[in-house]
C-alpha cells in the first residue's frame, strides 16, 4: 500500500519545472503581443496620415486660383489628440498643371514608461508623402 501512494502523485520538483516552462512560454508570447499592438498603432496613424494628405490635396484642387508656395499646418487628430504636421508644397505651374507635394509627419511612442503625454520610451518619427499634379484652370483637363 505504501508503494502505490508514493508513485500516484506528482512531485513538487515536477510541478515547479512545469510551471517554469509555462512561465517562459507566456513571457515569450507577451513580447509578441506588445509587438502586435505597436504595429497596430503605426498602421492606424499611417492611415490617418494618408487621409490627411489626400484631404489637403483636394483642398488645394478646390481653390481658385492655385498659388505656388509652401504651406504648413499642424492639427490634432482624436481620439488621442496626436499631432500631425502637414507641409504642402505647390510648385509654379508648367502649362496647365502644377506639381503638388504633401508631406505628413507624426510620432508614435513605444514603451511602458508612456503616460500623460510624458514618454520616456522610444519615440519614432514617421513620414507619409503624396505627390500629384493639379490643374491650374478649374474644370479643364490637364
Amino acid at each position: 500500500m505504501r508503494g502505490r501512494w508514493q508513485q500516484s502523485g506528482a512531485l513538487t520538483l515536477e510541478v515547479m519545472i512545469a510551471l517554469s516552462l509555462l512561465s517562459i512560454t507566456l513571457l515569450g508570447m507577451t513580447g509578441l503581443l506588445v509587438g502586435t499592438i505597436s504595429a497596430g498603432a503605426v498602421a492606424e496613424t499611417s492611415s490617418v496620415a494618408s487621409n490627411l494628405a489626400r484631404q489637403r490635396i483636394e483642398a488645394i484642387r478646390s481653390t481658385a486660383p492655385i498659388v505656388p508656395g509652401t504651406y504648413t499646418q499642424s492639427i490634432l487628430v482624436p481620439p488621442f489628440a496626436r499631432p500631425f504636421d502637414i507641409v504642402s508644397v505647390v510648385n509654379a505651374p508648367v502649362g496647365r498643371a502644377a506639381d503638388v507635394t504633401v508631406t505628413v509627419r507624426w510620432q508614435v511612442a513605444f514603451g511602458s514608461a508612456c503616460a500623460n503625454d510624458n514618454c520616456a520610451g522610444n519615440v519614432r518619427t514617421y513620414t507619409r508623402t503624396i505627390q500629384t499634379k493639379v490643374c491650374v484652370v478649374g474644370g479643364a483637363p490637364c
